[in-house]
């Protein structure tokens, strides 16, 4: 009988390490996707900036306006 009482304990706990694992899992792979998101977000945000820095420089006339950062060189 205790051998019985002794395998239902050690099952119990596997199922609850189980679900111990799965939760810290989850929150884990939350916060990993939650600041990927932020990281994509704040590149994004560097773009347009840039994109309208561009912008306006193109509407002003001035060759980085066409070029961007890389201007062609001479010949």
């Amino acid at each position: 009988m205790s051998i019985l009482g002794l395998a239902g304990c050690i099952a119990e706990s596997l199922w609850l390490g189980a679900a111990v694992w799965v939760v810290v899992g989850s929150g884990s792979a939350w916060m990993l996707v939650r600041r990927k998101h932020r990281r994509d977000s704040s590149v994004k945000a560097l773009i347009a900036a840039r994109a309208e820095r561009e912008h306006q420089d193109y509407l002003d006339g001035k060759e980085s306006g066409t070029y961007g950062q890389f201007s062609p060189k001479e010949l």
